[in-house]
């Protein structure tokens, strides 16, 4: 691969977070919101949509990446093709989606249709860029520090994406949605034009980059029964999705909620801008966190690095607990929510890394002819995406029950304090569950370094015969 070539493909890889990051960024912000305070959703039919929602949310993951994967022809450079064109369609369904997610549709039982339909179009076509960028990353390089690479150009890029949270905090009004529509439509052409450009690029360097390819001596892609027996016996992969899982519900609860809880714990010691702010950073911050985290990989490994990082969220939770217990004011609170959710949001933008690390895996165990790099990130989304649609629901429990009760935090009064804890204690169980799950996890070290080898081997035996060809 030329020089210039790594650079080239970080660039491409990362506008496609960057339109990724423009879209999620205000939907997880908004789309609770605009459901419950402006559209009105009946709770029956928001508990019943989010029913539908976990299993379709569960069910889409592995069936985008096993047809990513196994469909059409299997030879490298038209799978790649294949791929490029998924997240450069996906990209624009995904647009349409999220300009969907944010239209009125009039009386109530529209409102509950429209719910669980847009939950569902958004996230299918999310699925559809998501899966088939992960299997880019692991596809297009192999080296450990070229993958670091792509992953702080995907952070840093997808920083400027979030910038998108400014647009909807200045246009954001339950009383007067129009402007905030509009708004919508806007960036959803933008992103439009984001995904073409990537596609452009990556697919003018494509030509420079042999990605894994197909050898006669190593077995077929295997049929879906022997897929699934092959993963259930691959250790690391159960391993992790248990860190997975767990993650994925507290990433969601705190998504999801975090503009709920900042109106309830700083509502009165933070301006409109102070809001905005804090709303931004929260989003910003977590990427340039993870673009930092690259070169700690690189140095110290992806195992450590992961480590360090849930060992430093155990100990904010702890403090924060410990503020709590003391009686923080509401700007305190304020201050371990957004510290929580930039060390948590880290661990969720670092776990590329480790699905590309499995992907490797499963080549090596299996001796595959070709990657299953669609599917591997699929099927760890059967298992863990759920979580995504329970959290939204504990949520919403633990919110009605105590943001009845008053409209701002007061850490005197002692009726109110047990959402505080609330907001502490999920975090503390959630990471002490994932420490527990990721110590487990072997994929490290020497052994890292032997299945590093191996496919680093496998490519350049692949290049030498696609030469000769």
């Amino acid at each position: 691969m030329s020089g210039t070539a790594p650079l080239g493909l970080a660039l491409g890889y990362g506008l496609i977070s960057f339109g990724s990051a423009a879209l999620n960024t205000l939907f997880v912000t908004y789309y609770l919101d605009w459901f419950i305070a402006v559209v009105k959703v009946p709770t029956g039919w928001f508990y019943g949509s989010q029913l539908v929602f976990m299993v379709w949310n569960a069910v889409n993951d592995p069936l985008f990446g096993w047809i990513s994967d196994t469909f059409f022809n299997k030879t490298s450079g038209l799978l790649m093709q294949r791929r490029l064109r998924a997240v450069l369609v996906g990209g624009i369904l995904w647009a349409c989606a999220f300009v969907y997610v944010f239209s009125s549709l009039g009386n109530h039982l529209m409102a509950g249709i429209h719910f669980g339909t847009a939950l569902c179009l958004y996230d299918g076509m999310l699925t559809m860029v998501e899966v088939n960028q992960s299997a880019l990353l692991s596809e297009l390089v192999t080296d450990a520090g070229e993958r670091a690479l792509m992953v702080r150009s995907s952070m840093l890029l997808g920083c400027l994406g979030t910038c998108s949270s400014v647009f909807g905090r200045l246009y954001w009004d339950r009383e007067h949605v129009q402007p905030f529509q509009n708004m919508t439509l806007l960036l959803a052409a933008a992103c439009v034009l984001v995904f073409g450009a990537s596609h452009l690029l990556l697919s003018s360097i494509h030509k420079h980059v042999q990605p894994v390819s197909t050898h006669p001596d190593r077995p077929p892609t295997p049929a879906l029964g022997q897929f699934i027996s092959q993963l259930s016996q691959h250790t690391n992969f159960r391993h992790f999705v248990g860190v997975s899982a767990v993650q994925q519900f507290d990433c969601t609860f705190e998504k999801n909620f975090f503009v709920l809880f900042l109106n309830y714990f700083g509502g009165g010691s933070l301006s409109t801008l102070g809001h905005g702010l804090v709303i931004s950073t929260s989003f910003v911050l977590p990427m340039l966190l993870t673009a930092l985290s690259a070169g700690w990989v690189k140095r110290i490994g992806l195992f450590d690095t992961l480590h360090r990082i849930l060992v430093a969220r155990l100990a904010i939770v702890l403090v924060g607990m410990v503020a709590i217990g003391m009686q923080v004011s509401g700007t305190g609170m304020v201050l371990f929510l957004l510290a929580n959710r930039i060390v948590s949001e880290c661990c969720c933008r670092l776990f590329p890394l480790v699905v590309s690390d499995l992907t490797d895996e499963d080549v090596y165990l299996n001796e595959r002819e070709s990657s299953m790099s669609a599917t591997i990130p699929g099927a760890l989304n059967f298992f863990s995406k759920p979580a995504q649609a329970l959290a939204p629901m504990a949520g919403l429990a633990m919110l009605t029950a105590q943001l009845d009760q008053a409209q701002t935090y007061n850490p005197s009064d002692e009726q109110l304090r047990p959402l505080a804890w609330y907001v502490a204690g999920v975090p503390l169980i959630c990471v002490l569950l994932e420490l527990g799950f990721w110590q487990s996890y072997s994929l490290r070290g020497s052994y890292k370094t032997k299945v590093s080898d191996h496919i680093r081997t496998m490519r350049e035996t692949d290049e030498s015969t696609n030469k000769l060809v």
